[in-house]
């Protein structure tokens, strides 16, 4: 007996004079290319016969080994509970599968076969609540019976019997009905469950009705490709109220159709408030017409995967969400393109995006943020948040005439990097090409610390009396090379960067991408000065060989001093202008 917490049972064997040898009573197991096999030779109609059973509510999944007995291969006592076979072997000289209920426990018993194959009969004590359902597998007998609606029994030559599924169904949430077929348009289940009992296993799903999947509890999708039913524009899954979605060697493909004056509400999955979408390894969205997802006051997390080449009218190419949590782990989101801003993700009100170790790539918007755009106040006083600890952004682009051609941030929006790698990105007026700051109705902040590697430019909102964007240094700060900044305005005097208290500040760590300007120190802050250009020429006035930009009131540093040479002269130093004594 097994206590209610999941347990992985593999490569385990027993050869047992009774059984159960094992019963899950409450608890919830997995057993793969294990060996069970009873050989009682008495009371073998009995439970104590039984390979695996389950009881009080327990959940059995049967991922692949040898499971047999002379009596029930598996079992579903009367208290109820679930086994659910995926592969292996399953046989039983009185019964391969039983599921009994007793009324009074007001429990449900349940059995299903989707794959494997099953030697020996089916059978149920005839409760309403004991069931048995068959959507796949290779049978010995005809279970004609237990094979829901729309699928179908094929006799082979060798007498045994398979369960042929659809390589298309047609699912509608809207007007679909699960006792139809399933095999076109007009014969549409209504149910993701229903369609995915009917289709084959890599089969396609095409949607021609929003699917709502409502307080669904759990919900895990593999090995399938969703598509548009020809003519259905708009989107495709809709999340609500108690609903997590986990997909795994999935493929949402849109087939690059032109959705028209639908597309900023055609997402593939959109995730409304308090849902949970699950990206996973071996999923694609992939040629969209518009964003893949879209979310609201929802968490996404992206673990692997593929979102790529979706087009979108609405901002965020691949992703919006507005109030969201993402949390992006793994996998890629590239080649996708808005005509708004942030071609891969837009961040909106009090989101909050977290970057640990994906490759957001090549990625384009008209606008701003040719991978990511924040902005935080859309509904009132918010604060979106985009927080990078490792991956990298590349080869993205922003729009002619705007910014941010990797990260464009407004409206009280806050970065926080870490780690990771930003390089490669274009804004073709280079204006922000790794990152762009901006002020409108909120402060805009940029908190930088560890060893990222930030390549290009940081473009900063300041005006000619203050600057109004900052930077703060958080914590120990290694940059992989100087971070470059760019003013409007370069206010004389306005702070730049700040370093928290205990950090030493170092002008070095960041250079002024206009060689006029340049840093000095004032406490904890880093403020823009205008430089003195000193230049180098011949005494007649007419070649320069340098110019030295020098804070005011220091000395000129003697490795920037120009040395050059002339055929038959010796360099002896240099003069200030309309003075004869040499400058030292």
């Amino acid at each position: 007996i097994i206590p209610p917490s999941p347990v992985s049972f593999t490569g385990v064997t027993v050869t047992a004079g009774s059984g159960p040898v094992i019963e899950l009573s409450g608890g919830d197991a997995v057993f793969e290319d294990c060996t069970f096999d009873v050989t009682a030779t008495t009371n073998n109609s009995h439970f104590q016969t039984t390979a695996v059973a389950v009881s009080y509510n327990g959940i059995a999944t049967i991922k692949g080994g040898s499971y047999s007995s002379t009596g029930y291969g598996i079992y579903v006592y009367s208290s109820g509970g679930m086994i659910i076979v995926e592969d292996g072997d399953i046989s039983g000289d009185v019964k391969a599968a039983e599921a009994d209920v007793d009324p009074n426990y007001g429990a449900t018993s349940t059995i299903k076969i989707q794959g494997g194959n099953v030697k020996g009969t089916l059978g149920t004590n005839n409760q309403p609540n004991a069931t048995i359902e068959v959507t796949g597998g290779k049978f010995d007998t005809d279970v004609s019976t237990y094979v829901p609606s729309g699928l179908t029994i094929q006799k082979n030559d060798d007498g045994s019997f398979s369960v042929i599924r659809l390589d298309a169904v047609y699912l509608d949430g809207v007007n679909g009905d699960d006792s139809q077929s399933g095999a076109d348009k007009d014969n549409a289940v209504k149910s993701l469950e229903k369609a995915m009992q009917l289709v084959s296993e890599n089969g396609t799903i095409y949607v021609s009705g929003t699917v709502n999947m409502s307080n669904m509890g759990d919900v895990s999708l593999s090995d399938v490709t969703i598509k548009r039913a020809e003519g259905f524009t708009k989107k495709m899954f809709l999340l609500a109220g108690n609903t997590t979605l986990t997909l795994s060697n999935v493929i949402f493909d849109g087939d690059s159709i032109e959705l028209g004056d639908d597309s900023k509400d055609a997402p593939f999955i959109f995730a409304g408030q308090g849902t949970t979408l699950n990206i996973g390894e071996g999923t694609q969205l992939i040629n969209n017409g518009a964003n893949a997802v879209q979310g609201n006051t929802c968490t996404i997390n992206m673990t692997g995967g593929i979102i790529k080449n979706n087009n979108a009218s609405l901002a965020g190419g691949a992703m919006i969400v507005w109030n969201g949590t993402v949390n992006l782990t793994g996998g890629i989101i590239e080649d996708n393109f808005t005509e708004e801003w942030g071609g891969a993700i837009c961040a909106l009100d009090n989101s909050v995006v977290t970057m640990d170790g994906i490759d957001i790539r090549n990625n384009s918007a008209v606008y701003r943020g040719g991978a990511v755009y924040l902005e935080g106040n859309v509904s009132g006083v918010n604060t979106a948040k985009f927080i990078m600890k490792s991956g990298s952004i590349t080869g993205n682009s922003a729009g002619e005439g705007f910014d941010g051609g990797g990260i464009s941030a407004w409206s009280g929006a806050e970065i926080e990097i870490s780690g990771g790698t930003i390089e490669n990105n274009l804004q073709v007026d280079n204006i922000g090409t790794a990152i762009a700051l901006h002020v409108y109705n909120g402060d805009t902040v940029l908190k930088l610390s560890g060893a990222p590697s930030i390549s290009g430019n940081i473009a900063l909102d300041d005006n000619e009396d203050e600057n109004r964007t900052v930077i703060q240094v958080t914590d120990d700060f290694h940059p992989a090379n100087p971070i470059k900044v760019l003013g409007n305005y370069y206010p004389d005097g306005g702070t730049v960067v700040t370093y928290a208290a205990g950090l030493v500040p170092e002008a070095g760590q960041f250079v002024s991408m206009d060689e006029s300007y340049g840093f000095i120190q004032d406490g904890q802050n880093l403020k823009w000065v205008a430089l003195i250009g000193v230049p180098f020429k011949n005494e007649d006035n007419n070649v320069t060989y340098a110019r030295v930009w020098v804070v005011p009131n220091t000395t000129i540093d003697s490795t920037q001093v120009p040395n050059p040479t002339k055929t038959g002269y010796t360099l002896l130093g240099w003069r200030p202008w309309s003075k004869q004594e040499m400058w030292d």
